[in-house]
């Protein structure tokens, strides 16, 4: 039985780390990653998986049950259905493998949560450093793999080809992996941190991360890099003030659902779309932003349909005009590049309510798991909503599912903090 036991851990270990490697080095299998969290715990649980009640009716997941319905009715006049049902399946699944796995971590044995961790935490600082090597040489032992890969260089858009070769990738080619260094960064620290037995060993795997932060300031995605500041400041502020940074991360959190749109209309009003000394990327975003704000008076309520805005893109091709002073041109793109103004967009008022609701009963639930884990919560959060809120179409299945399987990557830390917490307590 031991020796079972020993195989049982490290297969868990070995497990764990290569989803996370995998999901680091191929972010747009995110889904199919997040289904497959849920086959650890419970073969750790074994028969005792019939007695899991994974959904019970909490504040969250009441507001996460009635999104599913609402979205659902959304996506059917959609200009995009396909796409939109696509992500609401994968809304749906994602909430429930979150809930599934939180609630076997909760009932799991403290060996199986820390080979978790061990697994994810492993599988982390190998993807990490890999990605790391990837922007330090600028894509060329990247080129090189797939020039040697027949087929895999057509494949690439945007690449610049010479005699059928690949010799340069686009510099967003690794945006989407930036994106998931940075949401899984955080959780990633707690890992290390629940992990370490001593100080020593806590500045070792500590030490271990560093390769991810550097590979986001390498790379060329200023959104993940934004969402490592802000992650990181949300720590500290928490950590030292947590009062304060509660209060800042809720208030954030309401202006950016609720003021996201006239926000957009004072900064375009103040010309910062024909302001050269801003990134184009950035002029480039406000003007989507700015046009898509435009078109929510014609759905308010009730929006326009998940993933209207990526068939609108084709539609609108043929009228399509410049910006006044600028060669950017007025489009919806096939999404905002902010998913604030996308909701308004696309799920109305109702949805901007669902997804403030979501967000602060969130902030709630983090509020009540134990102090000492809370500061590295937020900061998911934070990077998270800065990811959300400059980077990426919210409904893209692969983003979707990243922002869950942040949530699990955390959940084991604090499942075991809440058990040494209740043992804490006296009585």
């Amino acid at each position: 039985m031991a020796a079972l036991a020993g195989w049982a851990i490290w297969l868990t270990v070995a497990w764990t780390a290569a989803g996370t490697t995998i999901y680091l080095l191929t972010p747009k299998i995110a889904p199919a990653i997040l289904a497959l969290t849920v086959v650890a715990p419970l073969l750790w649980l074994g028969t005792e998986t019939r007695h899991l009640r994974p959904f019970h009716a909490s504040g969250l997941a009441i507001v996460l049950g009635v999104s599913v319905l609402y979205l659902l009715i959304n996506a059917s006049w959609s200009l995009a259905r396909a796409d939109a049902y696509r992500s609401v399946l994968t809304f749906i699944m994602a909430v429930s493998a979150l809930f599934i796995v939180v609630a076997a971590h909760r009932a799991l044995h403290e060996t199986a949560l820390r080979a978790m961790l061990l697994g994810l935490l492993a599988g982390y600082i190998a993807g990490a450093a890999l990605l790391c090597l990837l922007f330090v040489n600028e894509y060329a032992i990247l080129i090189q793999l797939m020039n040697a890969i027949p087929g895999w260089r057509y494949e690439v858009t945007w690449a610049t080809l010479q005699n059928g070769n690949i010799v340069a990738l686009p510099e967003h080619y690794l945006n989407r992996h930036a994106a998931g260094l940075v949401l899984l960064l955080w959780p990633a620290v707690l890992a290390a941190v629940t992990l370490s037995d001593s100080a020593k060993m806590r500045t070792y795997l500590l030490l271990a991360l560093t390769p991810a932060a550097a590979a986001i300031l390498l790379s060329n995605h200023a959104t993940s890099q934004v969402a490592l500041i802000g992650g990181a400041v949300m720590l500290l502020l928490y950590r030292f003030a947590p009062r304060i940074g509660s209060g800042a991360l809720t208030v954030a959190w309401v202006v950016a659902c609720v003021a996201a749109v006239p926000i957009v209309f004072a900064m375009y009003q103040a010309h910062l779309q024909t302001n050269e000394s801003l990134f184009w990327s950035a002029r480039h975003r406000l003007v989507i932003w700015h046009h898509t704000a435009q078109k929510i008076t014609e759905a308010p309520l009730l929006g326009a349909g998940v993933s209207t805005a990526r068939a609108m893109d084709t539609l609108e091709q043929s009228t399509r005009v410049f910006e006044p002073g600028t060669q950017i041109p007025r489009e919806t793109n096939i999404h905002a590049h902010n998913a604030y103004v996308q909701v308004w967009y696309e799920a109305g008022a109702v949805g901007v309510i669902l997804l403030l609701s979501i967000g602060l009963l969130t902030i709630g639930a983090m509020s009540r798991t134990p102090p000492w884990v809370q500061p590295f919560l937020f900061a998911t959060f934070a990077s998270q909503a800065l990811v959300a809120a400059f980077g990426f179409s919210v409904w893209a299945p692969w983003l979707l599912s990243s922002f869950v399987l942040a949530a699990i990557f955390a959940s084991p830390a604090v499942a075991l903090a809440l058990r040494d917490a209740e043992a804490r307590r006296p009585g």
